[in-house]
């Protein structure tokens, strides 16, 4: 599986707010493990998830759970901070399986915005999306979608069918929706129409 992590777990007994603060004083996150009919009530080693979710993209990798010895893959749904701090507080992981297509957000990654004509003539780079949900298996699990800009012009905008997915990646939108654009004057477009 491509861009895999392993944390090593153990078993919570007990749920709620008292066990969970007392997880936290022990330097661990509570988390649960849901899915495939499953629950697992579990803690982890608080610095060694901190380190992986500071690099950012925790929600596009698949997470190899080692639990007493059982390893569990899963991707993680979602990360409670602290409203102050920012730190981690709880997160909730979803177990997955190698056959079965899951859902999540690949980051919007630009390239070539300093080689752009259309940025260097004054247009502006307009960021629709900053991540689009798609389906994959989880072998297929990429971090990124690249959008290269490059060759647009002014006035021009860059929808989801123009963009060359990773194999196997789906939108979960079937529409063609808009990616990015390059807003400028209505003049800087006749110019650019004229040049070409």
């Amino acid at each position: 599986m491509q861009n895999s992590v392993e944390f090593k777990a153990e078993m919570r007994n007990l749920a709620g707010t008292g066990p969970a603060r007392a997880t936290r004083r022990e330097g661990k996150i509570p988390a649960v493990i849901y899915g495939l009919g499953q629950e697992y009530n579990i803690a982890l080693v608080e610095k060694d998830f901190v380190k992986e979710y500071e690099k950012g993209n925790i929600g596009s990798k698949v997470i190899n759970i080692n639990l007493d010895g059982k390893i569990i893959s899963v991707i993680t749904r979602e990360v409670q901070s602290h409203p102050v701090t920012d730190r981690p507080r709880h997160i909730d992981f979803q177990q997955i399986e190698e056959q079965t297509p899951v859902k999540i957000n690949l980051k919007v990654k630009i390239l070539n915005e300093a080689k752009s004509t259309a940025i260097k003539r004054g247009g502006l780079l307009n960021l629709v999306l900053r991540q689009v949900q798609v389906y994959c298996l989880p072998s297929q699990i990429h971090q990124k979608i690249e959008v290269d800009v490059a060759d647009l012009k002014i006035g021009s905008s860059l929808h989801i069918n123009d963009i060359k997915l990773p194999e196997g990646v789906t939108p979960l939108d079937k529409s063609n929706f808009v990616i990015l654009s390059i807003a400028g004057r209505a003049d800087e477009t006749e110019g650019e129409e004229q040049a070409s």
